[in-house]
């Protein structure tokens, strides 16, 4: 894990965070298999690696909700 990341920090290559919406509301790796898997709607590349591992590198964006109005 700790290889594949300083690969990925010394090759240039960013890795994309999960898109903050509707179809990326996920808490697992097997949730991301649901479309990213092999024969489904969006498989990864053959190249893609580990495969059941994506929370590892693939962070979710911290949404921050907005201000309360003050109405008083």
């Amino acid at each position: 894990m700790i290889l594949l990341l300083l690969i990925l920090f010394f090759t240039g290559k960013h890795t994309p965070i999960v898109p903050p919406d509707a179809l990326h509301i996920v808490t697992t790796n097997v949730a991301c298999m649901e479309c990213h898997a092999p024969g489904k709607q969006t498989p990864l590349k053959a190249a893609h690696t580990p495969k059941d591992q994506c929370l590892d590198c693939h962070k979710m964006k911290k949404i921050t909700p907005p201000a309360s109005a003050n109405h008083a």
